[in-house]
């Protein structure tokens, strides 16, 4: 939905749930207006440089003429003899080395070793939040973002908007499209944003209360990485208080950036979050490869009036998906 079409359903609806709901379902648009092409995923992963085995030392010489001594109790121990036997018969060990097989250091020896598999709440919640953040600052890869929205009206008065209203939530959905965006030196040069405006939460660094959480899992995958699992409790927004945590790790609406018509007035609105969910893929260097926000509103109600006083009740879901390559 373009800029223009939304402010005439907030000249009709003109309350805040209205400006939540469909603000996401167009938020790509209002991102990148155009819509780069998308990147090419490897088809094979980069192979690993394997460590030089160490040469194998010669055996050492023995002396025919050394009488065996059965008394010797470790054989890996040449040297190992009893006090009676006479010194003139033990075999003198020479070491050498061989100058053209260089053993790789510990400075120059390949690291292959996979990020630790987060166990407890607070370490998996820290470990996302670490992974994201680092998303965030990370200056060159390619991202691809899907929003997808349901919305659904329960109650509206005056009763006459509503068939308008319904066919401009429709509308925000079918001109939801993936945008894909080629960050390079920490921007993507076709819209000039950063991945932090592009990244949830927008502009700025994550962040996330373990106690906000009511499970987190951590599961090993096959390569190395570990895929996260957060699910959230239930939290509110009003107009003079945002969501505590769903405002700091997830997408939410933010008002005073829509710019609404001078004229509208907002007299109230409540917006509960209950049961968001959080997945993202952990590859074995510690970095998010793939990533999807799902956010839940089972109820949400406001009212506002622009030429005529309109309230609504509502509900819905919003989910974001990132695709990561770098």
């Amino acid at each position: 939905m373009k800029k223009k079409t939304f402010q005439q359903f907030l000249i009709v609806c003109v309350i805040a749930l209205a400006v939540y709901y469909v603000a996401l379902g167009i938020a790509a648009q209002k991102i990148n207006p155009t819509d780069p092409p998308k990147a090419t995923i490897p088809a094979t992963a980069p192979t690993q440089p394997s460590a030089t085995a160490a040469p194998t030392a010669s055996a050492v010489p023995t002396d025919p003429a050394a009488p065996t001594d059965p008394a010797v109790t470790n054989p890996d121990v040449p040297n190992q003899v009893p006090d009676t036997v006479p010194t003139d018969y033990l075999p003198t060990v020479t070491t050498q080395s061989d100058p053209a097989v260089t053993l790789p250091t510990a400075s120059t020896a390949p690291t292959t070793t996979a990020p630790a598999v987060p166990s407890s709440k607070a370490d998996i919640v820290a470990a996302y939040i670490n992974a994201v953040n680092q998303l965030k600052a990370t200056p060159n890869f390619t991202l691809t973002k899907n929003d997808q929205l349901n919305v659904a009206i329960d109650e509206m008065d005056p009763d006459s908007v509503r068939g308008f209203a319904d066919s401009m939530i429709a509308s925000s959905k079918q001109n939801s499209q993936p945008k894909t965006y080629h960050f390079s030196g920490g921007s993507d040069p076709t819209s000039g944003f950063s991945a932090t405006h592009v990244i949830a939460p927008t502009d700025r660094n994550a962040a996330l209360s373990p106690g906000a959480v009511t499970s987190a899992t951590a599961t090993p995958t096959g390569d190395g990485g570990y895929r996260i699992h957060l699910t959230l409790g239930t939290e509110k927004q009003t107009m003079t208080s945002p969501a505590p945590n769903y405002s700091t790790v997830m997408e939410v609406i933010n008002p005073d950036t829509l710019g609404l018509p001078s004229n509208a007035k907002i007299d109230d609105f409540n917006i509960t979050y209950s049961g968001g969910t959080i997945d993202a893929t952990i590859d074995s260097q510690g970095r998010i490869t793939a990533m999807t926000h799902h956010l839940v509103v089972p109820e949400a109600t406001g009212s506002g009036s622009l030429m005529v006083a309109v309230t609504l009740k509502m509900h819905g879901d919003h989910t974001a998906t990132y695709q990561i390559t770098y």
